[in-house]
């Protein structure tokens, strides 16, 4: 295991674990915006939920049929409950063709979904996050000498709060 490893506390509800913040590494900036790279995005939802659907619904065409955004569609499991969320992905920048348009399409409607679970909610709202603070959690990211993981990645959680 790698020390800086992101991992999951097995006493937090997936909800709860959903809405910790992402640590400063995992954040990126695009001019004053910050975001969190899409594959960041489902590498922590897979961790914490499992597997998950995720699929475009309707594609959306201005009137020269080029791509300018897609309803997405993502399902899973949190905490047993089946959920569904639909969002609208944008095109922030024209690409060449429509398939690169898909794909950015795609992406930021991914991420869309992820925050309307809690997931990289802090990028929307910078320096005014607190949904995390409501549940009087600890940021999810710790490293083996912080939390006394072992090797197997257990964690004594009495000697963590």
């Amino acid at each position: 295991m790698e020390e800086d490893q992101v991992i999951r506390d097995p006493f937090r509800s997936q909800r709860e674990e959903l809405i910790q913040p992402f640590p400063d590494q995992y954040i990126d900036k695009k001019g004053k915006y910050s975001y969190i790279k899409h594959g960041q995005l489902a590498q922590r939802l897979i961790q914490v939920v499992g597997p998950f659907n995720f699929f475009v619904k309707e594609l959306i065409f201005d009137s020269d049929q080029v791509l300018t955004g897609a309803i997405v569609r993502l399902e899973l499991y949190i905490d047993g409950e089946y959920q569904i969320i639909e969002q609208t992905g944008a095109i922030e920048h024209r690409q060449d063709n429509n398939a690169q348009n898909l794909k950015h399409a795609e992406s930021d409607g991914f991420k869309r979904c992820c925050a309307k679970l809690g997931l990289g909610l802090q990028t929307w709202n910078e320096d005014q996050y607190w949904l995390h603070k409501k549940f009087n959690v600890t940021p999810f990211v710790s490293t083996l000498k912080e939390t006394g993981q072992s090797e197997g990645g257990v964690i004594d959680h009495e000697e963590n709060e």
